[in-house]
């Protein structure tokens, strides 16, 4: 009988029995350790811990189904605080004194680019990063780092024809000026740009990260007379700007678009955000036994329903699996070449790693916020979807050399 030993990760959030302390058994070599960081500090707290939900319910799934390659699974949780240093100093420790076998999580571009940062200068664990970082799968690509989702000049393809279609041809961006916000309006500009001639983009407005008070944005806008918006931030700035401006009428005048329409945000707006198109990284409408399943996966260990973070954190595991299962170990140089090739299934379609620069492609869909009978808040309603690599630059233009 092996021993249990529990491992309280610094700084973490109690969510459910493994947030806190999580187990591991001494001397089991058999055991896949997981490192899952989260920043568990604000204003991304609620946000990190649906995440972490979310990672506990999937890696339950995951040992009930078996496990990963015939061996049980544990993760081992760390905060990132939503700090460079920290997440750098959790990295450190669940990689150096608990040994995790592949490290995955992070928020912003602060920890995400440290803990980056921290797995190329040691080239020996891989990275799974759930967010769309147009660098790390560009000019700071290495082979230790995957990122999971699409960058922004993906969603600015998925969303302009959109636009193009329903919209007239004078626009406004509005942009949270803040590392996230800036990658937004470059791709946004530059593919605008370069493959629509006939849209134009009136006049560019900034407001600092959680300001609260869009009211000056907001006039100058209704003053200019655009047909259509686009809102480069999330979070409360989403949920702030949309209900200031259905107050100032702003809705009736110009349609609103947004590179994500993500649950939790419209749930903040409520059916102020009815009508907002843009794309969809998930949506629990998408009548699928994979979707159902990941939904009452998490409803296991969560509250509510899942979003595009928790299906991430699904497709992050998943993918590692089918990786190590692939290469019948968990060994390294094995596991990168076979996340190099890997494809899985997930709740919102297919999903592969694209080998030169480490990006996940996978069918991104386009809808609209819906109210309907079926959910209490505004849910993402796809109405559209296109294949990841007809959306992504070339490889020859990524700038990604591995």
């Amino acid at each position: 009988m092996h021993r249990r030993r529990f491992i309280c990760a610094s700084g973490a959030a109690s969510v459910g029995a493994m947030a806190g302390c999580l187990g591991g058994n001494d001397g089991d070599d058999e055991t896949i350790h997981i490192g899952s960081l989260h920043a568990l500090a604000p204003p991304v707290t609620e946000i990190a811990e649906t995440e972490q939900e979310a990672v506990t319910a999937v890696i339950d799934r995951i040992n009930d189904d078996g496990g990963i390659d015939g061996r049980p699974v544990e993760v081992q949780f760390g905060s990132t605080d939503y700090d460079a240093a920290t997440a750098a100093q959790e990295a450190t420790r669940l990689v150096e004194s608990e040994g995790v076998d592949v490290l995955y999580g992070g928020f912003g571009s602060p920890d995400v680019h440290a803990v980056a940062d921290y797995v190329r200068n040691r080239d020996d664990i891989p990275y799974l990063v759930p967010a769309g970082f147009a660098s790390l799968s560009r000019e700071d690509c290495h082979r230790s780092t995957f990122t999971l989702d699409g960058d922004e000049s993906m969603a600015s393809r998925l969303v302009l024809p959109e636009i193009q279609g329903r919209s007239g041809t004078s626009g406004w961006l509005h942009i949270i000026d803040h590392d996230w916000g800036s990658q937004i309006e470059d791709h946004f500009t530059n593919v605008l740009e370069e493959e629509y001639d006939d849209l134009e983009i009136i006049e560019t407005t900034r407001t600092a990260p959680a300001a609260g008070d869009f009211s000056t944005a907001i006039t100058e806008m209704m003053n200019a007379d655009p047909d259509w918006c686009y809102f480069g931030g999330g979070g409360i700035d989403f949920i702030e700007f949309v209900n200031q401006g259905q107050q100032n009428d702003l809705q009736e005048a110009v349609d609103l678009y947004a590179p994500h329409l993500e649950i939790q945000d419209l749930a903040g707006a409520g059916s102020n955000a009815e009508g907002i198109v843009g794309g969809i990284p998930y949506s629990p409408t998408v009548d699928t036994e994979l979707n159902q399943e990941f939904i009452e996966t998490f409803q296991m260990e969560g509250d509510g329903l899942p979003n595009s973070i928790s299906h991430t954190a699904r497709n992050a595991l998943y993918l590692y699996k089918e990786a190590v299962e692939s290469a019948g170990t968990t060994e390294y140089e094995s596991v990168i070449e076979a996340l190099e090739t890997s494809e899985i299934e997930t709740p919102m379609g297919s999903l592969h790693i694209r080998e030169c620069d480490h990006r996940a492609m996978s069918d991104l869909h386009v809808g609209e916020a819906v109210v309907t009978d079926q959910f209490e808040i505004p849910i993402p309603e796809p109405f559209g979807s296109e294949d990841g690599e007809s959306l992504a630059d070339s490889c020859e233009d990524v700038g990604c050399e591995l």
